[in-house]
């Protein structure tokens, strides 16, 4: 009952990340616990016209980040401040085959993450490197 949902392990400051399944209205959702400098990040479900955006809080180097919801093309994509490690990271809208890609750069411990598109049986997966402790289990 799993799409599209990245589970990460428990190193890298996650405590025990509960991937949602397509109950309670929650589409590929990763809630990040406490740790690592979220403060209670709220998971948005389909109302308000979001889907499946994870809204970071104000710590960890993130400035007002703005969950951008159905308008514009966009859906579930989070669009990151140019601090913390990241640099001019593109949210790729509805074009190419990308629906809510996350395109990290190539700082903070990510080698060339490759968003994959909606091919390959791949709906919004976010590919992170082997690196940072993250073993990017896919739930399809």
């Amino acid at each position: 009952g799993y799409i599209g949902v990245v589970c990460p392990s428990l190193v890298a400051g996650y405590i025990g990340v509960v991937c949602p399944s397509l109950v309670a209205g929650y589409i590929g959702v990763v809630c990040p616990s406490l740790v690592a400098g979220y403060i209670g990040v709220v998971c948005p479900s389909l109302v308000a016209g979001y889907i499946g955006v994870v809204c970071p809080s104000l710590v960890a180097g993130y400035i007002g980040v703005v969950c951008p919801s159905l308008v514009a093309g966009y859906i579930g994509v989070v669009c990151p401040s140019l601090v913390a490690g990241y640099i001019g990271v593109v949210c790729p809208s509805l074009v190419a085959g990308y629906i809510g890609v996350v395109c990290p750069s190539l700082v903070a411990g990510y080698i060339g993450v490759v968003c994959p598109s909606l091919v390959a049986g791949y709906i919004g997966v976010v590919c992170p490197s082997r690196e940072a402790g993250y073993i990017a289990v896919v739930y399809l």
